[in-house]
This record gives structure tokens, sequence and C-alpha cells, in this order.
């Protein structure tokens, strides 16, 4: 079978500079190559029609269970469009403060599974002073970052090449997916930060609920099905839904304080009057996510008419039901 190669698909930099802290653009690792453009379509499979990571779909050694295609990506984009305008920015928690310009170091972030790359690529514009690091199994961020940004192929569940305290910022933004154990994350995030540095996380709630605080099963039961299926699919990848769990894991390794939790109410649709645009978009997201996540609901044992009926019936609430909000859970806290 012949694999399309990905939409612009992202480089492995490599930066051959004496000293990293001479130069923003610079790294200490001497280990780093660039990939050859030749290598990128070993990275990536055709399946159903759609492109996914060669080995995280189909009991692959990665729980990462949805495309990885142009049409996925978008999605991606508007999602991070969307938290943009949700936040005021691009970030929650004293970022400025942390990544405030000191003399003799140069300030560094690294974002966990960076997938598109436009939250590093955002930040660098913000912070021209810090070197943004963005860190993924799959090669699909720009071939042309900015100066003081670079992409590393890197499967986060494993241990990164940085030192001990090296790191000012981790910023890790929906991985439920893509990691079997959160608490190594954590664990790994606390090793590379600085002393006071910041982990920032933001995950998705496992089901929606009602604005109002009534059943969302009675009053959103399509949707309720559909993530109840996604559940199952998760699950089925190995791993488990972590957004009200974060600041659990952060408390129990005893390396990080001031950790705050807010929750967001995300409108699904245009009946939130303070926010219609943001509904719109969001409900547009999950539509297209629907249709990705299908293939990971044909691992949960239902057939094609089965997984059709969820997410039609889904798309078609989401559109006509008033009062449905997914929550969006945002951590951070800072190294002790």
């Amino acid at each position: 079978m012949t694999v399309p190669a990905p939409p612009d698909p992202g480089a492995l930099a490599r930066y051959d500079v004496d000293d990293p802290e001479i130069s923003i653009a610079s790294d200490a690792s001497s280990e780093l190559v660039e990939i050859d453009p030749e290598e990128y379509r070993a990275y990536f499979r055709e399946d159903f029609g759609r492109l996914f990571h060669a080995v995280s779909h189909s009991h692959g050694n990665l729980p990462y269970p949805l495309p990885v295609d142009g049409v996925e990506q978008q999605r991606l984009k508007d999602l991070h469009s969307l938290l943009r305008r949700l936040f005021g920015n691009n970030y929650v928690g004293p970022v400025q403060e942390i990544l405030a310009p000191t003399r003799g170091r140069v300030r560094r972030a690294v974002d966990f599974g960076t997938g598109t790359g436009l939250w590093p690529m955002e930040m660098a514009e913000e912070f021209p002073h810090v070197r943004f690091d963005g860190l993924d199994k799959v090669p699909i961020q720009t071939r042309h970052p900015l100066r003081n940004v670079m992409f590393e192929i890197h499967d986060i569940a494993e241990r990164t090449r940085y030192q001990n305290g090296a790191i000012d910022l981790v910023h890790a933004r929906f991985l439920t997916m893509a990691v079997r154990n959160y608490r190594q994350l954590v664990r790994e995030a606390a090793r590379i930060l600085r002393s006071d540095g910041l982990f920032i996380a933001c995950e998705w709630h496992e089901y929606p609920v009602m604005n109002d605080g009534s059943d969302p099963i009675i009053l959103a039961p399509a949707s309720c099905n559909f993530f109840h299926a996604v559940a199952e699919g998760v699950t089925f990848s190995g791993v488990n839904w972590v957004a009200s769990s974060i600041p659990e894991y952060l408390a129990e390794t005893h390396l990080f304080k001031d950790i705050e939790v807010r929750v967001f109410k995300v409108p699904v649709g245009n009946w939130h009057q303070e926010q219609v645009d943001i509904g719109v978009d969001f409900a547009d997201t999950l539509k297209t996510y629907a249709n990705s996540a299908r293939y990971m609901l044909y691992e949960t044992g239902r057939n094609e008419t089965q997984v059709n009926d969820l997410i039609n019936t889904f798309t078609y609430e989401i559109e006509s039901s008033p009062g449905i909000v997914c929550l969006l859970y945002t951590v951070h806290a800072r190294r002790v």
C-alpha cells in the first residue's frame, strides 16, 4: 500500500552551536539529527482511507487512536484557535512571570505532544527571548519553524533528553489518548523543571454535562452514548481519562506546589448568547472529531451501522439540543 506523505511534514532539527547558552536557537544535544525527507513515509500508514501514525493504530505500541491527516490537523488548529479565544491568550497561569528574561540564561519551554506545533510557534512570537521545543511522535509540524522553535520526534511516554532542572515551563495539552501512564509524564515534567518552574495541563472531561445541572442522560442521550463509546475505545487503547485526576497526580509526587485548577464550560452549539461563536465553532470541531473517532469505535466491537448511528444521532443532537457543555480542565502548578 502506498502511504501518502503528510501535509507539510515537520523536521527533527539539528543545531551545531558550541555553547547552547549563546544562541536561543542552539541545542545542547549532539545526538539530534535531521530527518531525511524520504524517511517521512515510515511514520505513517493508511487505513480506512485516513492517515494514521504507523504504529499507533490497531494494537500498535502507541495508544493514540485518531488519524493524523490533514482533516484531523485542521480540527486541532481550529481547537487551538478556540482555546485562545476562551483563555484570552495561549496559556493559563503565571507564564509571563516564569518566562521573564533573565541575565546569563536562556529561558526554555517544552510542549509535550505538540501535534501541529501551533502552540510553541505562537508562544515563540510572544516570547522571542525563550527557546521553545515541541515534542511529538509524529512529524506533522511546519518544516520552517521560527528561530527560537525546534520540533523533535519523541515519544512522550519515554524519558526526555533534558537534564534535571533545565526547563522553565512544561506545557501538556490533550494527551489523554497519547499516554498510558500520566503519572509517569508528571514525574518526567518534575524532573526537567527548575525549582519554581511551571507545569500546565489541559484536558477534556470524559462526558458532557448540561449547563443548568440537569441530567444529560435524559436531555442529551445521544451525546452521552457517543462519549461513552469513545471512553470504551480509549480504554481499549490502554489509557484512562485523566482530566479530573491531574491535580491528584501532581500532589502525590510532593514535588509541586500552588496547584490551581480551573474548569471551563465550553458550550456546544449556538444556544449560549455570550459565546455563540465559540459554541458554533466547537460544535464543528466535535463533528470532525466524531468522524475521526469512528475507527476507534470499530475496535470496541461495533459494526459500521452501529457506529454510523452513534455518530449521526450525536451530530444531530448537538445541532438541535440547547444547553450541552463540555468541561475543559486546566491545571497549573509550580515545581517545589
